[in-house]
């Protein structure tokens, strides 16, 4: 009868044995399933990391397509406002070639003015009448289309407006002041057309000089 017990005995030992082995096996595939899960990161994450560097990206090139667009707006203003700046020049200017012959046809009348005789005949006092309203209606035209006469005396002198013929000694005038003027200058708007021929005063000679000059001469 004893052995039959040690064998019931050994078969209980391999039983337990077995189910220590399948517990520790059980237990290892535990271990592995969770560090598995503690590695491989959470799809939703991976997702939403990828749309927030998408959406990054987004912004940053909408930036870049806004500034390119002012840019683009400003180019174009610029454009339109040069483009308006010379058809207006163009159009002020547009008869500055005819205003120039039409000012050599002022000058004759002018100096016509100038040499008028006096006279009780009634057919050259009709003639003179004629040449002084012929004259004021050409200066009424030229005020029309904002082409000026300007006759500087008085003025100070100034090389981008004036053309000096000589100058003057002159006690009276200040140095570099106009004194007369052979031609007159005209302007088409802003835009000089012709610049005026004149005299300048310049300093008159003291009587201090006179001597000097005359001591060097002796």
């Amino acid at each position: 009868m004893t052995k039959p017990t040690n064998q019931t005995t050994a078969q209980n030992q391999v039983a337990e044995d077995t189910d220590s082995q399948k517990h520790t096996k059980s237990s290892g595939l535990n271990q592995d399933n969770s560090s598995t899960e503690h590695t491989q990161p959470n799809p939703l994450v991976l997702r939403i990391t990828e749309l927030e560097q998408k959406l990054i990206l987004a912004d940053s090139e909408v930036k870049q397509l806004k500034d390119q667009l002012l840019r683009t707006l400003a180019e174009s203003e610029n454009t339109r406002k040069r483009m308006l700046r010379e058809k207006e020049e163009s159009q002020k200017f547009a008869i500055s070639n005819f205003a120039k012959d039409l000012i050599g046809v002022a000058d004759n009348f002018d100096r016509a003015l100038k040499n008028l005789i006096t006279t009780e005949d009634p057919i050259l006092k009709n003639f003179i009448e004629g040449i002084t309203m012929t004259e004021r209606q050409l200066m009424s035209v030229f005020e029309k289309y904002n082409l000026k006469k300007i006759v500087p005396v008085g003025e100070r002198f100034d090389g981008h407006q004036h053309q000096a013929v000589m100058d003057v000694p002159s006690s009276t005038q200040a140095p570099g002041t106009i004194v007369d003027v052979f031609q007159a200058a005209f302007f088409l708007h802003d835009r000089l057309l012709r610049p005026a021929m004149v005299t300048v005063a310049k300093a008159a000679l003291t009587d201090a000089d006179d001597s000097n000059i005359e001591t060097g001469k002796k």
